[in-house]
């Protein structure tokens, strides 16, 4: 049996890296389907049909990700890959992009959404995605050799399965929780009680000791932060 202290050790060694699981059905099946565009065309904006209303942005030679909603969470999917793309009559260029192009697609989101991005890396490289206007933990962040590895050529990002707990205590003003959990299977952490870090306190708003929980969460920098909390 795995104790605490071997946990962390492995844990040290692993880092922030989150798993890429090889391309194939199995791997695609619970993904959004992904959505390409073969113009550089400025598209018409995408009139939200679901999640929070707003007005939609029209991007210049260019066009907006679709999206599908899963249990109220936004979820996109990213496919980078090579491109060609003809900037002028009859010269093109060889590119690296998202989707079929390059740039690539304009994600929309608004304040209080939530969401969730999957990335199908078809490059000849590895490659990473570091994100702009999201509050995101650094594990998560791809600041590759810093925060986590890279993701492998043929590969996708898969989603961190939820853990069940037991919540034996709340500490709102540090941004703690305390659960005693089942087998975290994304890290391999055996089942025990330990003290989490939350993303955001929020998370821990109204959540009492004995309440019964699920929860996703990955190892930043050896700390473990909860990233989502469900009763």
């Amino acid at each position: 049996m795995t104790s605490r202290r071997d946990f962390f050790k492995a844990a040290g060694i692993a880092g922030g890296a989150v798993s890429a699981a090889t391309v194939g059905r199995f791997a695609l099946a619970g993904l959004p389907e992904p959505v390409m565009q073969s113009k550089p065309d400025t598209m018409p904006p995408l009139m939200p049909n679901t999640g929070q209303p707003y007005n939609p942005v029209v991007t210049l030679n260019g066009w907006t990700l679709p999206w599908r909603m899963n249990q109220g969470v936004k979820e996109f999917h990213l496919v980078a890959e090579p491109v060609v793309r003809e900037m002028a009559p009859g010269f093109k260029a060889h590119l690296w992009g998202y989707n079929g192009q390059s740039p690539g697609p304009t994600i929309e989101v608004v304040e209080g959404d939530r969401v969730r991005i999957f990335v199908t890396n078809k490059l000849p490289e590895h490659t990473s995605v570091h994100w702009h206007g999201q509050r995101v933990p650094n594990g998560m962040d791809a600041q590759t050799s810093l925060a986590q590895t890279t993701q492998q050529t043929n590969s996708v990002k898969t989603e961190t399965a939820y853990t069940e707990g037991e919540v034996k205590r709340v500490d709102l003003s540090s941004g703690k929780i305390t659960i005693k959990h089942g087998v975290i299977k994304n890290l391999d952490m055996p089942p025990m009680t330990m003290v989490f870090i939350v993303h955001e306190k929020s998370l821990i708003i109204g959540v009492l000791a004995g309440d019964q929980v699920r929860f996703k969460v990955i190892s930043d920098g050896g700390k473990m932060v909860i990233t989502e909390l469900i009763k």
